[in-house]
């Protein structure tokens, strides 16, 4: 993790997780097992992403340098071997032949299947789909995002692939969103320009305005109270009959904050009782559900004129609607913590947030959004050891204790 992180307890189902961590120590490995009939000359490895499950499961991203260029390369690892077994079976019969290093292997001693990217033994059409064009964003054997050009260069949208077939109703869902806020001027959604059922692939439109959070002073609270009124907006809307309800129930809360009391003995304490209020308070105070982004965040909003464009649709539910506030409460709080923002910055930002919000819609009661907000920077400590993040993770216990301050 880091120097200034204390060390994660040792997970006894998954001792292979610190291991998988060392990239340094990877390089060497990494260079046998891809390597064929002699190592490759691996010149970096550096981590890029990990997901971990306490006690389940870990998978890593690296990206190695070889001959002067970085691939993206994964490792993953169970801690049932015969779901690694099951993985390594599908990923042998699918792998493409070996162009300089082997697309899939298996490292017995780590109970790990490797893999080298686009190659993914959960999306076979990930090659056609990358095929020299811009990675945004991979998440292994579940999703990939690309960025598509036109012919003059300019970024014409982005393809977004899915493992399964949720691509279709994702697909769905936003082209009656687009139809329904025509002509809005206060949330707008990217166009669907087509959708691939056999590829499982969702074209939308590129949007060309800024990141709501990129800007800056007075524009930046202008854009953080539009983004409120887009959230009451789309709260308002009536939500489709398939929607999932995703409304946290106890033992969500109790599995959120389970890496936190299993993995850090210094927070184990201020997490169980954090865990305490929240199963107290948050049945009592929910609130109404309505339809929710689910993951509103520095880079899902963009200024599209004088509307907020909300895009990665892929959470939409129905659920709280004081979650989708209280996720920007919790990461503008976070910022505060890491000395990304002043609390006087932070302060007016909120306010402007729940202005915008009450100009199109009644807010949630105080007491919803101190539970959700709660809720929230929970999540952030949890993440912090899911996603095996050192800059989060060395501010976890304030993290933990500013979701004891929202609660009041």
């Amino acid at each position: 993790m880091s120097a200034d992180a204390p060390p994660l307890t040792p997970d006894v189902a998954v001792p292979q997780r610190d291991a998988l961590l060392d990239a340094d120590a990877m390089a060497e490995r990494l260079a046998r097992l891809l390597g064929g009939h002699r190592p490759l000359a691996i010149e970096s490895c550096r981590r890029e992403r990990a997901r971990y499950g306490v006690g389940s499961r870990l998978w890593v991203v690296y990206r190695v340098g070889v001959a002067g260029r970085e691939h993206r390369v994964v490792a993953y690892t169970f801690a049932d071997a015969r779901a690694a077994s099951a993985l390594y079976a599908q990923a042998r019969r699918a792998a493409p032949p070996a162009n300089g290093m082997r697309p899939a292997v298996r490292d017995a001693e780590l109970g790990a299947v490797v893999w080298t990217f686009p190659y993914d033994p959960g999306m076979p059409t990930l090659p056609a789909l990358v095929d020299g064009r811009e990675i945004v964003a991979y998440r292994p054997r579940r999703r990939a995002v690309v960025r598509c050009l036109d012919g003059a260069g300019a970024v014409a949208g982005y393809a977004k692939l899915f493992h399964d077939d949720r691509g279709a109703a994702v697909a769905r869902l936003q082209e009656q969103l687009v139809a329904r806020l025509d002509g809005d001027t206060i949330l707008g959604v990217p166009r669907v320009l087509a959708f691939d059922p056999g590829r499982r692939t969702l074209l939308a439109e590129a949007l060309p305005g800024p990141a709501g959070f990129a800007l800056s002073g007075e524009r930046l609270e202008w854009g953080v109270g539009r983004l409120g009124a887009a959230l009451g907006r789309l709260h308002s809307l009536e939500p489709d009959a398939l929607l999932p309800v995703c409304a946290p129930s106890e033992r969500d809360v109790r599995d959120l904050l389970a890496p936190v009391v299993l993995l850090r003995p210094d927070a184990r304490l201020d997490a169980a009782h954090l865990l305490a209020v929240l199963l107290d308070r948050l049945p009592r105070h929910r609130g109404p559900l309505a339809m929710t982004h689910g993951d509103v965040n520095e880079n899902n909003a963009h200024v599209d004129g004088k509307r907020i464009a909300l895009i990665d649709l892929d959470g939409l539910a129905l659920r709280p609607a004081a979650t989708d506030l209280g996720r920007v409460i919790a990461e503008l709080r976070v910022d505060a913590l890491r000395g990304r923002r002043d609390p006087d910055e932070v302060r007016a930002l909120e306010g402007a947030l729940l202005a915008g919000y009450a100009s199109v819609r009644r807010l949630p009661g105080d007491e919803a959004l101190r539970c959700h907000t709660a809720l929230e920077l929970a999540g952030v400590a949890a993440r912090s050891l899911t996603r095996l993040s050192a800059k989060f993770a060395r501010i976890l216990p304030d993290v933990l204790g500013a979701a004891q301050e929202a609660l009041g």
